[in-house]
């Protein structure tokens, strides 16, 4: 097979040699510019890929509390999207807060425009009141919209699931929103404040050296009653001995029952007679 290329070789003439180049040449030309024009088409869709709206629906926690789920329409592309429309299948309902009770959740019938990174959303359900619910977990969410240029878009399908959200836990973390609530509710009290009608503001005032003054005294006064009381009581055992002498300590003013009259023990009932309670108002007298 050698032989018979090199007397093919040999006996073709320069033209021929000539010709045969310039054909591959052409070739090699032809396979360049194919290779060529497939990048800038996949160059072209990748640019219009990037340049286009991209717009998807999905499920996410409320700012408001993370119990509660909000519906989100949200434009994750860089260029506007016209005339969004969403179809879901079953029919979006939430619980009410009324046992089984439901209500259909308010969605747009078409959004006009939707620009780049803005989203539409609304409440949908809380987790702990669709539980008591006979709704179904699954809905299927097909958005359909246009392009900045009318052309209409490959629709994007989602496929919410609450089930992912029912046995779901989470930490409370207070941010602005808790202390706007806040604010509020100190805003609402502080309206209700006034001079007339009691809604105002009670400031109580005490001056601690006058009580304790007053304590003190109080204390003294006891003590003095309390040993008239036992001069008293050692007087009448003097007389009588068998009545067994009585050890009568005054009791501190935030202690004591009654600041009016002090309780004495009864003494021994070997002879039949009692010591008669004497109140502190008349051992003053005395």
């Amino acid at each position: 097979m050698i032989v018979q290329l090199w007397d093919w070789l040999s006996k073709t003439n320069p033209d021929a040699w000539a010709a045969g180049a310039g054909w591959t040449t052409a070739v090699i030309a032809l396979v360049a510019s194919i290779a060529a024009l497939r990048q800038v088409r996949e160059a072209r869709r990748l640019r219009e890929e990037q340049a286009q709206p991209y717009v998807v629906a999905y499920m996410e926690h409320s700012q408001a509390d993370m119990q509660f789920i909000d519906l989100v329409i949200k434009n994750f592309g860089t260029t506007a999207a016209r005339d969004v429309r969403i179809n879901a299948q079953p029919a979006l309902k939430r619980s009410t807060g009324q046992g089984a009770d439901t209500e259909d959740v308010g969605l747009f019938k078409v959004l006009p425009i939707l620009v780049p990174q803005q989203e539409w959303r609304t409440f949908w359900d809380s987790g702990m009141n669709r539980k008591d619910t006979d709704l179904p977990d699954e809905h299927v969410v097909k958005v359909e919209y246009k392009d900045s240029r009318g052309r209409i878009m490959e629709p994007t399908t989602a496929v919410l699931d609450w089930s992912t959200y029912k046995n779901s836990q989470w930490l409370v973390i207070y941010g602005s929103h808790h202390s706007a609530k806040a604010l509020r509710e100190i805003k609402d009290v502080v309206k209700k404040w006034g001079e007339h009608g009691g809604g105002g503001i009670s400031v109580y005032a005490r001056s601690g050296d006058r009580k304790d003054a007053r304590l003190r005294q109080e204390f003294e006064r006891r003590r003095r009653s309390a040993t008239e009381l036992r001069k008293k009581l050692l007087s009448a055992a003097a007389e009588k001995p068998d009545i067994a002498e009585v050890e009568v300590t005054p009791t501190p003013p935030s202690q004591a029952g009654s600041p009016t009259q002090e309780q004495v023990p009864n003494p021994s009932h070997r002879s039949g007679q009692g010591v008669e309670q004497i109140p502190d108002s008349a051992a003053d007298q005395q």
